[in-house]
């Protein structure tokens, strides 16, 4: 190589060098005194149990931050970052160059495989630490954290910092509480829609416990929503009926509990609804607590309960399939927003519950087509209920439980007088179904259960059993009997009350209950 080119390549070089540096790692801060620090972490155990694999990473990184920034799942410009830097996994520790008297914080995150420094700096500055990048043989992000904020002085050689890892999601689902339910994370779609709101590959599920509460797991992406589907609920007078689908927004980091709720589920599909909730109170809390929850967020929560309640409910509802269900609900939470917000707030769940059904009997890809005359007769039996749920007061703390009766007698009234269109639009009468036995044997394989029922149309019910209180099985019947078996049952246990529900079109079930004689092998009631 000629001198001329060697001079010519070096200067090639450190403007490449200089421009790497420049494009991919913390820009120099004018103006401060910058000291090179030892971090030393240590991170929060989760609430709860950890993500797979996240005990066995290879690499951390960390970004540090000015303190007012909020946490980015895939990056941040280089404008933005003080100072980036690997971890040594074995020591907790790590060296950073930072300004002085300068409030700062530092995100964490953690990947099962090994990573070079230059690689993530790159895939930070263009957004795609948690996209991953088969390019560069980077996988996404297993695990997340963001420190306490600190600030450092010139005597300042090392500092120790607490990383809260980001918690597992936890909560209760609450109409009442929702048992049985199948609770999973639905990834958006790439422009940030909703999903499909159906469970696939990947989207690891988890079911809620009798008390409504649920754990899962974080999933390995940042966008995404909490959905529910089936499972069951106690009704105010101790029958079980079917729980609405629900959906939650993706929490704020940190945030300890995620409660899966009917206002949640409005919140996650027009995001703005936060902001006109909030006025009420916390949006997340949770309407079926037994502290209580405030009135006119208890009102909103029982309205969109109703408007499911006639639109998904029984055995052949107006809009089959949790997923169109859910988009009917979108309608109503999108009138939600269109209301004026000075209006009162009986006007309020009038206006917007009786134009979203509206809508929604309108559209034939969700509901079930009506005469003129039919949908005149449902709406009416809507503003039934809603009437009901203005009657609660305005203000104050109100316990679900103390207003749930009378709102339940409205909405089955109401249903009374539209059970010729909801139970599949005949003109006929809807009878209910009348349980006459249950029958209970005990055999080597458990407490064989019989419900035998009489009904007009038997192929249109639905069954379930519970003992004590607590659902046990949800089972399909034939000809009017449900036979199952209770493979748990220990016969010597006092007080043990099995109660057989039946479910037909109507939202509310018939129910009767038997209690297991000691000492016997059969116990029959009749009714």
């Amino acid at each position: 190589m000629r001198p001329y080119q060697k001079k010519i390549f070096t200067i090639n070089w450190l403007f490449f060098t200089v421009f790497l540096h420049v494009s991919c790692g913390p820009l120099p801060k004018e103006g401060l005194g910058w000291l090179s620090v030892s971090l030393n972490l240590t991170q929060t155990p989760k609430a709860n149990y950890s993500r797979s694999n996240t005990e066995s990473r290879l690499t951390e990184y960390i970004v540090v931050v000015p303190a007012v920034l909020p946490f980015s799942f895939d990056g941040l410009s280089s404008s933005d970052v003080v100072d980036s830097a690997l971890v040594n996994v074995s020591t907790a520790s790590t060296q950073v160059t930072l300004p002085t008297a300068t409030e700062l914080k530092l995100f964490l995150y953690r990947y099962s495989g090994s990573h070079e420094l230059s690689v993530l700096n790159q895939l930070r500055a263009t957004e795609q630490l948690h996209s991953g990048n088969s390019d560069e043989g980077v996988e996404r992000a297993i695990d997340f954290g963001v420190s306490s904020t600190f600030e450092i002085d010139s005597n300042t050689k090392s500092i120790n910092l607490t990383v809260e890892l980001m918690p597992d999601l936890s909560g209760k689902l609450a109409q009442t509480y929702v048992s049985g339910a199948i609770v999973w994370t639905d990834q958006l779609s790439p422009d940030g829609s909703l999903g499909n709101l159906q469970l696939d590959e990947g989207e690891a599920p988890t079911v809620s416990a009798a008390d409504g509460s649920y754990y899962l797991n974080p999933p390995p992406y940042s966008n995404y929503l909490i959905v529910t589907n089936g499972g069951s609920k106690l009704n105010s007078t101790g029958g079980f009926v079917a729980a609405a689908p629900m959906l939650a927004p993706i929490p704020k980091f940190g945030q300890s509990e995620v409660n899966v709720t009917p206002l949640t589920t409005v919140v996650a599909t027009q995001p703005t609804l936060a902001n006109i909730l909030s006025v009420y109170g916390d949006w997340n809390s949770d309407p079926a607590a037994e502290t209580g929850i405030g009135a006119g967020l208890l009102k909103v929560s029982l309205m969109v309960e109703a408007f499911w309640n006639l639109i998904g409910s029984g055995a052949t509802p107006l809009v089959e399939g949790s997923g169109n269900q859910l988009a009917a609900i979108d309608r109503l939470a999108a009138t939600m927003v269109s209301v004026s917000v000075e209006s009162s707030m009986n006007e309020f769940l009038a206006s917007s519950s009786s134009a979203a059904l509206a809508l929604v009997l309108d559209d034939q890809s969700l509901s079930r087509e009506l005469s003129e005359a039919q949908k005149i007769q449902v709406q009416q039996g809507l503003n039934m209920i809603i009437q009901t749920i203005g009657n609660i007061p305005d203000n104050g703390i109100i316990v679900e439980n103390d207003v749930l009766p009378l709102v339940e007698t409205t909405t089955k009234d109401a249903f009374d007088q539209i059970s010729n269109i909801l139970c599949g639009g005949s003109e006929l009468l809807y009878f209910s179904p009348v349980i006459k036995s249950i029958t209970m044997t005990q055999e080597k394989d458990g407490l064989h259960l019989t419900g035998v029922v009489d009904d007009d149309d038997s192929s249109e019910l639905q069954f379930s059993w519970s003992l004590n209180g607590q659902s046990l099985m949800t089972v399909p019947g034939e000809d009017g009997i449900s036979g199952v078996i209770y493979s748990n049952f220990a016969s010597e246990l006092p007080e043990q009350i099995f109660s057989f529900h039946v479910n037909g079109c109507s939202p509310f079930p018939i129910t009767e209950s038997c209690a297991w004689i000691n000492g016997s092998t059969t116990t029959i009631c009749e009714f």
